[in-house]
């Protein structure tokens, strides 16, 4: 058997047993011929109305749920043309709900962007495109062909109504008439234009199945019949009524069970028509037929319970997902960030809904509008949030405008330059703690700021850009000067000082160079005029002196000329007091060394080093002694803040000297 289709059954409006079989069997054919028209005339009306409601909706397989637009669209152009109204009705009246559904979801995000890019949502108006319009154009008019065949279809019956009864006229007079082999004839072909003759109204049809049998029943009881006609007539009826049953059987193996009761039903219609059948097979031919629709019903019923379930399962499922939205009701937030995730969030939901289908239809529309109401009230909350956010970057616009003017004031004002870079970055940062403009807005204000800024700045780059090029040439003059340094070797010292203070004169004359190339071309410098003072031929003292002085030179020119000098003096200080002290420990070993050759050989090594160090003490004191005398001339409140270090400094160095002279006479012991 195969898987029950979710659009395959629906509620049946005739009974799912078959009309028990009439065990009153008349004695003559015309009798027999009577029964089976009244009945085809009654039965025939009961289906044209089932049809309407049973049979579509059982034909009915197609899932429709995964459709998109395209789909529906191409659906109901092939129902066009189409003549099974009932059919015809009934897929619409399955897919008209689905579409409208797209069409809804479409409205209600075409209406949140319309807000969210600034528009009112008074003045939103939403238009179909061309697939819905063509899908509602086509639905109108089948639904329009549909009224029409039905108006037609009442108008024939009246039709109808009025020949039947005109020919029960006829009939009547045959059988107040005579008996003679013509009067049969006549009421054979009554008959058998009464039987073509199409359904009446509901309301007319048992009126005249019941005087068309009765004028049967006054004829046959006033003529008598051979009884081999009727007998041959059951016989016939029965060939008919076991093929009936053979067509029953194969039903069960249709795969459409909607087909398979649609059928099933004309062919009850059939067998009631044909008539009886002899006697003796009369029982078991109905309990046959009746098995075989038994087993369809019972399939029928099957398939139902399936899909019921199947139904049941999906509303759980729905109201699973109800219950994860129901918190996107009461969300609030002021960042726009965290709105369009829970968009992102709320959407991945609204698919999971819609892909779930379908559920029992009692439970259809309050499922639907209780999802939907919460669907939409997240959005309505959203939509409140962008209205107060528009209002919020209204403000910001006109903020942002009068810093535009602000920022134009700047500039055209006779303001120092340095002030009004530091205006205008104060500016911009002002302008990025504003926040946004409206959208329609944000970009022109954005680019009206920009302009006037960059307008200012790059005017100061251009500049900034010629005097990099200065510094450049700066660079390129100062290497000169260092090759030419380099390069200068000098016999008589007398000149040199003069000298040195020419190259330095230059030096700075030449002016800037780039910020990156300054540490290196200034070591260079150093090393050049290191290099020309000791290749000059004086004692090594005066070379000491004449660094110091070029060192001091080139300090007091500096911006952190202080902090040079004083750097230089602490440098030596160092150098002295670590001498001292190495001096200091050099006279206590003097004075353990014992008298042998090999001792006298070592003090004589240490004398050695002791007047080596005396001498460089000599020379460091000196060149202290230069920087002293030019620190006189540093202000006096870095003189003071100078001394207060420096008494720190000697207070640290004398615990360190006492500390260490401990610890060489405790190695000592």
């Amino acid at each position: 058997m195969t898987t029950p289709n979710e659009h395959e059954i629906s509620q049946q409006a005739v009974t799912e047993q078959p009309v028990a079989e009439p065990t009153n069997v008349e004695t003559n054919i015309e009798t027999n011929i009577v029964d089976a028209e009244a009945t085809s005339d009654v039965t025939s009306n009961v289906i044209s109305e089932i049809t309407e409601e049973e049979h579509a909706s059982a034909e009915s397989t197609e899932d429709y749920s995964q459709y998109k637009k395209e789909d529906f669209l191409k659906l109901i152009k092939g129902l066009e043309n189409a003549k099974d109204f009932s059919h015809n009705s009934n897929i619409l009246r399955e897919i008209k709900p689905l579409f409208d559904e797209i069409v809804n979801v479409e409205k209600e995000l075409a209406l949140q962007k319309f807000v969210e890019e600034g528009g009112d949502k008074d003045d939103f108006k939403y238009k179909n495109d061309k697939i819905a319009k063509d899908f509602y154009a086509l639905f109108k008019e089948i639904q329009d062909k549909r009224a029409k065949y039905y108006a037609d279809m009442e108008e024939q019956r009246e039709k109808n109504l009025q020949q039947k009864r005109a020919i029960l006229d006829k009939i009547r007079e045959l059988v107040d008439g005579e008996e003679t082999e013509e009067s049969i004839k006549r009421l054979k072909d009554l008959q058998t234009t009464f039987r073509q003759i199409g359904p009446v109204s509901n309301q007319n049809s048992k009126e005249i199945a019941e005087n068309y049998k009765a004028l049967l029943d006054r004829f046959y009881n006033n003529h008598g019949l051979y009884n081999e006609l009727k007998d041959l007539d059951r016989k016939k009826n029965y060939e008919a009524k076991v093929l009936i049953c053979e067509k029953a059987e194969n039903l069960v193996n249709y795969e459409s069970i909607g087909k398979a009761i649609k059928e099933l039903n004309e062919m009850h219609v059939e067998y009631k028509i044909l008539g009886p059948v002899p006697k003796e097979n009369q029982e078991e031919l109905w309990q046959r037929f009746k098995l075989a629709s038994d087993k369809v019903y019972d399939r029928k019923r099957e398939i139902i319970k399936f899909q019921d379930e199947e139904r049941l399962q999906n509303l759980a499922k729905k109201e699973e997902i109800y219950e994860k939205i129901l918190p996107f009701v009461n969300f609030q937030s002021d960042k726009i960030k965290e709105w369009d995730e829970k968009i992102k969030e709320i959407m991945e939901l609204q698919k999971e809904w819609e892909s779930i289908k379908p559920i029992p239809k009692d439970a259809l529309k309050e499922s639907s509008n209780k999802f939907w109401k919460a669907f939409k009230t997240f959005f309505a909350n959203k939509n409140v949030f962008v209205q107060k956010l528009d209002e919020e970057r209204e403000q910001n616009l006109v903020k942002k405008n009068a810093l535009c003017e602000e920022a134009e004031a700047v500039i055209n004002s006779e303001a120092d330059r340095r002030d009004i870079k530091e205006k205008l970055k104060e500016l911009q940062r002002k302008w990025k703690d504003i926040g946004p403009a409206p959208k329609k807005y944000q970009e022109s204000i954005f680019n009206r700021f920009k302009t006037i800024c960059d307008g200012f700045f790059q005017k100061i780059r251009e500049e900034f850009n010629t005097q990099e090029q200065e510094y450049e040439n700066n660079l390129k003059a100062k290497r000169a000067l260092c090759d030419r340094i380099e390069q200068t070797t000098l016999d008589d010292p007398q000149i040199a000082e003069a000298t040195i203070q020419n190259f330095a004169r230059e030096w700075k004359e030449i002016g800037f160079v780039p910020r990156k190339q300054k540490e290196t071309i200034q070591s260079r410098y150093d090393q050049a005029i290191a290099g020309f003072i000791e290749r000059l031929t004086m004692p090594q003292e005066d070379k000491d002196k004449m660094q110091v002085a070029n060192d001091l030179n080139m300090a007091t020119e500096s911006i952190n000329s202080a902090r040079k000098i004083r750097e230089r003096e602490s440098e030596l200080k160092r150098k002295i007091q670590r001498i001292e002290n190495d001096v200091d420990v050099l006279k206590n070993n003097m004075s353990f060394l014992a008298t042998s050759s090999k001792a006298d050989k070592l003090k004589i090594e240490v004398q050695s080093q002791i007047q080596e160090s005396e001498k460089e003490l000599k020379n460091l004191r000196g060149q202290l002694k230069t920087l002293q005398i030019l620190e006189q001339s540093m202000p006096k409140e870095e003189r003071e803040e100078r001394n207060d270090r420096n008494d720190r400094n000697n207070n640290y160095n004398r615990n360190n000297n006492y500390n260490r002279n401990n610890n060489n006479n405790n190695r000592r012991k």
